[in-house]
């Protein structure tokens, strides 16, 4: 569905660079993946991300989600839950740092649930560490920092390149299930292992 992204050369590059964690405009790098891999995502996949409800610029439309190139495989979802369960916390505090998702992003309050139409090419890789200061003699402070590392993909064409705007290939390759606070989302997912 965004074979387009993958075979013009330069745009390639491009999207990978994004993936990696640069920024064209502020030409600077900062989090993004590494041990970056190309692959396809099959028809049928069920993705899911950690999204916003709101950021500081206000309430992030679900579109505005659904469209983020940023998600994961149902697999690695459910070992971030597992892991929750398995050591205590927060599925928000150790989905940031497990997939080094900086606080200023937003919120991270809303389960994602989408299933593939069709077939997509995408970036798999490790998230690297996100660190804030560094400034006036300010040492820098993670933010975010893996511990055991969840794969993450990258999907490009989901946002336009240049203005970073939906495309509208997420409403034409993703059916949503209905997103669902976190905190819904791990009721559920403890209902569901008491069976």
């Amino acid at each position: 569905m965004n074979e387009a992204e993958f075979a013009d050369p330069r745009r390639y590059d491009r999207w990978r660079a994004k993936a990696m964690g640069w920024d064209e405009v502020g030409r600077s790098a900062e989090g993004g993946m590494h041990d970056m891999r190309e692959i396809k995502i099959r028809r049928g996949s069920v993705l899911f991300r950690i999204g916003h409800s709101r950021s500081d610029r206000g309430a992030v439309p679900d579109a505005i989600n659904l469209s983020s190139p940023w998600w994961m495989s149902d697999e690695s979802f459910l070992d971030l839950c597992s892991s929750v369960r398995i050591i205590g916390g927060e599925l928000q505090s150790l989905g940031r740092y497990k997939l080094s998702v900086a606080e200023r992003y937003g919120v991270f309050d809303t389960v994602f649930q989408v299933v593939t139409s069709g077939a997509l090419g995408a970036f798999r890789g490790a998230g690297v560490p996100v660190f804030e200061g560094g400034s006036n003699g300010q040492p820098l402070r993670p933010l975010a920092w893996p511990g055991r590392e969840i794969p993450q993909y990258f999907i490009p064409g989901l946002r336009d390149l240049d203005s970073n705007k939906p495309t509208g290939l997420a409403d034409k390759t993703f059916v949503p299930r209905p997103a669902m606070p976190v905190s819904t989302w791990m009721q559920h997912l403890d209902r569901l292992i008491a069976r």
